[in-house]
């Protein structure tokens, strides 16, 4: 398992050896997802008009310029935070240019400062570029 997470693989399933086959979801079987969590910025979502319930997210460059890497869903049971607050976020990996894919919101971080939101945190798809930045 740490080679198939230093390899930024997505996750492992394992199998009962000696069960049958069987397409689908079976207890013979259990998928476990190499999860990633990051602190983000909240900033205002890319569309504007855009009426869902989610919030816009970035990251800082070593320079200090924000980039947006995406938005991610606030949740019926969850308080939508406010811009410029911090927010963990758990996902499987981020795609260069910005995106989180499964993202799920996590925690207001109240704990944190701006500056510890950098885009060096990232953990990137295997094999695309920017793989190079990992923390």
């Amino acid at each position: 398992m740490q080679e198939l997470c230093k390899n930024n693989a997505e996750g492992v399933v394992f199998k009962d050896r000696y069960a049958p086959y069987h397409a689908g979801r079976f207890t013979t079987q259990l998928k476990y997802k190499f999860y990633a969590t990051g602190s983000f910025l909240v900033v205002p979502k890319l569309k504007s008009k855009d009426k869902s319930r989610s919030i816009g997210l970035a990251v800082l460059s070593d320079s200090g310029e924000e980039i947006h890497i995406g938005n991610v869903t606030v949740l019926a049971n969850q308080n939508v935070p406010r811009v410029g607050s911090i927010v963990e976020v758990r996902y499987l990996y981020a795609f260069p240019g910005g995106s989180l894919f499964q993202a799920v919101l996590g925690q207001l971080r109240d704990d944190l400062e701006p500056s510890d939101c950098k885009q060096s945190q990232l953990k990137y798809k295997a094999g695309t570029v920017g793989e190079e930045d990992d923390a």
